[in-house]
């Protein structure tokens, strides 16, 4: 009888220990399916909202891309912004990569003409801008599969007003606010897109994973709209 109580025990121990497991894989099947839920959902309003409010370009492809490319940017409150390092080893010059929170009103506007970059002018980055103004910031969506990325020229702004209706709302890193003397902010004008997205049906079909690219129209560079022509997928970068 004995025998038998301990091989009940047993037996009892392993079927709980299975519920258990059963129901952790199951919890985190749910969880997991409910964050890419809200993910998707997130990203599904925000670009209705956009489709709304925003009509960037005539040409309804072009529109339509940017639209696409302003939901990813307005989803994330991060991104990477690269630029040169020729400044502390000016005989090879390597790309800097590193990740930023950018601000809500540093982002673009809907024609995606510029953007703002706050830093600080101790950090390497501002270093490195001062010998090559040309960075790319680049913002991703994982689980879209898909990324925006926007190549243009930092210039530094120094008019004061502009400067404080650019200096987000308590921002902790700077305690005294814009009086801060290592406030600085750079404003690039974007000069090319570059994007994929599976989410929104951008999928680089091409052997060489070429992207979706945007180029600006030169007359538009240094306007705060801005017009967009699409490049040739068969043509070169």
């Amino acid at each position: 009888m004995d025998k038998f109580e301990k091989s009940l025990s047993t037996l009892n121990k392993s079927f709980l220990s299975g519920c258990a497991v059963g129901a952790f894989i199951t919890f985190s099947a749910y969880f997991g399916y409910s964050l890419y839920t809200e993910n998707k959902n997130e990203y599904n309003k925000k670009f209705a909202q956009i489709c709304k409010e925003s009509h960037a370009a005539k040409d309804a492809d072009v529109n339509r891309m940017l639209q696409v490319c302003a939901t990813i940017i307005a989803v994330n409150g991060h991104a990477y912004l690269s630029t040169v390092d020729n400044a502390s080893m000016p005989d090879h010059q390597y790309p800097c990569c590193r990740m930023m929170a950018i601000k809500p009103i540093w982002k673009p506007p809907a024609t995606l003409s510029h953007m703002y970059i706050g830093t600080n002018n101790t950090s390497r980055k501002y270093k490195q801008l001062q010998t090559n103004k040309h960075a790319v910031v680049s913002f991703g969506d994982t689980d879209g599969h898909g990324y925006v990325s926007l190549y243009g020229e930092l210039r530094e702004v120094t008019n004061e007003q502009k400067l404080e209706s650019l200096f987000p709302y308590k921002w902790s890193a700077y305690p005294d606010g814009v009086e801060d003397p290592r406030f600085t902010v750079f404003r690039m004008n974007i000069a090319k897109i570059e994007f994929v997205s599976n989410r929104f049906g951008y999928d680089s079909k091409a052997q060489d994973w070429r992207p979706f690219i945007l180029n600006r129209m030169p007359n538009t560079l240094e306007f705060d709209t801005a017009k967009w022509i699409v490049c040739d997928k068969a043509k070169k970068w």
